[in-house]
């Protein structure tokens, strides 16, 4: 589908993955990781004879203009994922939780194509698969890319408390006195590693048990919210 509009500033083209829609007002306010800047913010103005329509995780084309740090988006081109058109609670929560830690580790304007890259196997697998899974995996890959990669066998962890339907861990190479350490058994390390070396596309099969999953889901948050320093409330929806 395809909507049109006029700028009068030179218009480049661009290519990447709807982030987050703001669909309250005019212009409307999307951010999409692109192929050519990163994460941006684009303006759209969307007309009453547009039949058009933008959609988080769908992917898109678009023309655009710069105006300082905003884009004024013109043409485009965006295709839904299969998942957002028959959205389940569960999916929309964990699409939800990526795409915030998304946006809390991936700085502006700064293309990655490994980001990129992740982010088409993402909504690929987004579509078929456990969406919970799916967002661990991708999840703690995206951790990796931003540069706060873990050494999954010498990393230490304490638990710092809970904070609504999760634990709170802090990781570090050493801890105080005081930090009462987690005991974190050598299978948990393991299947921490393979989420982070995990292969997609290919029929790999991973086993993974529930306790050290939802450990290694809290641990996640936590080890997003260390590194950014901004707290995550996605995952409160769970």
């Amino acid at each position: 589908m395809k909507a049109y509009k006029r700028w009068t500033q030179k218009s480049e083209n661009y290519e990447g993955i709807v982030i987050k829609l703001r669909r309250t007002g005019q212009p409307q306010v999307v951010t999409i990781y692109t192929v050519e800047k990163g994460l941006v913010r684009v303006l759209y103005r969307r007309h009453k004879q547009t039949t058009a329509a933008i959609t988080p995780l769908g992917k898109i084309s678009f023309s655009a203009a710069a105006q300082g740090d905003i884009l004024l988006m013109g043409e485009f081109e965006c295709r839904s994922n299969a998942a957002i058109r028959e959205l389940t609670w569960e999916r929309f929560i964990y699409s939800q939780i990526f795409l915030e830690m998304l946006s809390v580790l991936v700085p502006p304007t700064v293309a990655d194509r490994a980001v990129y890259r992740l982010l088409l196997q993402y909504t690929a697998a987004f579509a078929y698969k456990d969406p919970r899974i799916v967002t661990i995996i991708a999840g703690w890959q995206l951790v990796g890319l931003a540069g706060f990669y873990p050494d999954t066998q010498r990393l230490r962890v304490t638990c710092t408390g809970r904070r609504e339907n999760r634990g709170l861990y802090y990781v570090g190479e050493t801890l105080s006195a005081e930090q009462a350490e987690v005991d974190v058994p050598e299978s948990v390390r393991q299947m921490w590693q393979t989420l982070l070396t995990y292969r997609w596309g290919q029929r790999q099969i991973i086993h993974l048990q529930e306790k050290g999953l939802q450990f290694l889901e809290d641990l996640l948050y936590s080890y997003v919210e260390q590194w950014s320093e901004k707290k995550l409330k996605s995952p409160a929806l769970r």
